[in-house]
C-alpha cells in the first residue's frame, strides 16, 4: 500500500488535471446513508478515537436519531430519525 498523495497523483496524472476533493460527510448523513454502522466504522471513516465516537453518538442518541446495538464484536448504531 502507498500513501494517500501517491494515489492522488496517479488520479491527476490518468484524468489531466488535479481532482477537488468533496467536502466530507457530516456524521448524521453518513449514518442516514449507511443506516447500521459500527462504531470502529466510524472511527476509521472520520479519523476519530473510540471514546470520541462514543461522545458523538451519545449525542445523537440523547436526541433520539441513533439507538446502539449491542453486538458480540462491539457496537452497531442504528439511525433512527429521518
Amino acid at each position: 500500500m502507498y500513501d494517500y498523495p501517491v494515489y492522488e497523483k496517479i488520479m491527476a496524472d490518468m484524468l489531466g488535471e488535479k481532482m477537488e476533493k468533496c467536502p466530507p460527510l457530516s456524521l448524521e448523513s453518513f449514518l442516514q446513508f449507511y443506516s447500521v454502522v459500527a462504531t470502529k466504522e466510524i472511527s476509521v471513516v472520520f479519523d476519530w478515537s473510540a471514546d470520541q465516537v462514543k461522545r458523538e453518538m451519545k449525542k445523537l442518541q440523547i436526541q433520539q436519531k441513533v439507538e446502539p446495538v449491542s453486538v458480540k464484536s462491539g457496537t452497531l448504531w442504528h439511525y433512527i430519525a429521518e
